[in-house]
């Protein structure tokens, strides 16, 4: 028997994770390492298998694929062993590594997907975070704001009340070749209890996270003002090479914290501002020294921020620092939620699944003209 996987829509392009569920009939699949994963041109899959059902004679109701795939095909099909051989097959069978990607030790667990290497504990969520032996970013912290309300004779008094987290216990929940699975869970300071998964793959720099978060307040005094994770990014380089990605309804805003757009950007640097808003590195000369020291004199713009507010609106601004007013951007109807920071030598993207529905969201950029960036996402904005 087997059983023909599509994708869903477009094909994935690049490399590609993907996690997907397969349901059997009774007494069809007694035993899921019996399963093999072939694509269209006919090469074995590397993949795990787990089971997420049982029927009441102990076959597999459910079963649960997770691969990691460099060039995706245009279909799959996941094949019992006891079927006879698929000539098409041989000789195309791929060698299964062994290699788990995780490794837990007391009070740490450490992450190599081959691409990615972090190292998570129960003092910082991502301790650090490494590609090709560069720290991409580091001290990655789940935050809260409490909000409390007294009522009295001369009104109400609102106070906030910042609430980092606390991990209490980590436990690597899946650990194959193919991907692993860390769960953390904690508290946000004695408030509120979370779990968050981390998800990391073979081959990958993709890291997904799971938040979950369970209320146990007095909701007529313990408000949620804020909630989210802020991790710090390390960067490096020209102000002009760095560069600022925040997505709106069909697009981006491309920015750097300083642009090449001033009264004598004409001829060679109207080239250069547009490679500047493509992302690529722009290198002057000694010729070019006149119009690089009008740079000195431009606004700096440290810090960016993308909200959604309701269902049918978001912003985006941006300010020089902490002291100044911000400085409209974009206004728009629904965001996908998503943003890119990075420098001439690569950068992170981050983004909240179904940003724009779970409104009051926001995507906080802080400090993008120093070494060490601040990015917080979060996922109920103190904003809305």
């Amino acid at each position: 028997m087997k059983v023909r996987l599509q994708w869903l829509g477009k094909k994935a392009e690049g490399k590609t994770t993907a996690t997907f569920g397969v349901p059997w009939d009774r007494g069809i699949l007694k035993d899921e390492k019996s399963l093999q994963l072939v694509d269209s041109n006919g090469y074995s899959v590397e993949q795990q298998t787990r089971v997420l059902a049982y029927w009441e004679d102990g076959s597999r109701k459910w079963s649960c694929h997770t691969i990691s795939i460099e060039s995706p095909a245009e279909y799959y099909e996941l094949q019992m062993e006891e079927q006879e051989k698929n000539p098409k097959r041989e000789g195309k069978i791929k060698e299964v590594s062994e290699k788990k990607l995780a490794i837990h030790t007391d009070g740490e667990i450490f992450i190599d997907t081959g691409v990615l290497k972090a190292r998570i504990s129960r003092e910082q969520i991502l301790q650090d975070v490494y590609i090709k032996d560069r720290m991409l970013c580091k001290g990655a912290k789940l935050i809260g704001i409490r909000e409390m309300r007294s009522s009295g004779a001369e009104g109400t008094v609102v106070r906030r009340q910042s609430c980092e987290s606390s991990i209490t216990e980590l436990t690597l929940e899946q650990n194959n070749s193919v991907y692993a699975v860390v769960k953390v869970t904690g508290r946000h300071g004695e408030w509120i209890p979370f779990t968050l998964r981390l998800y990391f793959y073979k081959d990958s720099a993709k890291v997904r996270g799971v938040y979950t978060v369970f209320y146990d307040g007095n909701p007529d005094k313990d408000i949620i003002a804020g909630i989210g994770i802020k991790y710090v990014q390390c960067i490096e380089g020209e102000l002009y090479n760095r560069h600022v990605r925040l997505s709106g309804d069909t697009g981006y805003l491309t920015e750097s914290p300083v642009m090449l757009a001033t009264a004598r950007t004409k001829g060679k640097y109207e080239k250069m501002l547009s490679e500047q808003l493509d992302g690529k590195n722009i290198v002057f000369t000694e010729e070019d020294r006149d119009f690089a020291e009008l740079l000195e004199d431009l606004a700096v713009w440290d810090r960016y921020r993308l909200y959604q507010d309701s269902a049918t609106h978001y912003g985006i601004r941006k300010r020089t620092n902490s002291g100044s007013s911000w400085v409209k951007c974009k206004d728009g109807y629904k965001s996908g939620g998503f943003v890119y920071l990075g420098d001439r030598y690569g950068g992170i993207a981050s983004g909240i699944r179904n940003f724009w529905q779970k409104y009051p969201s926001a995507i906080d950029l802080n400090h993008i003209a120093g070494k060490e960036a601040e990015v917080t996402l979060w996922f109920w904005s103190p904003y809305g």
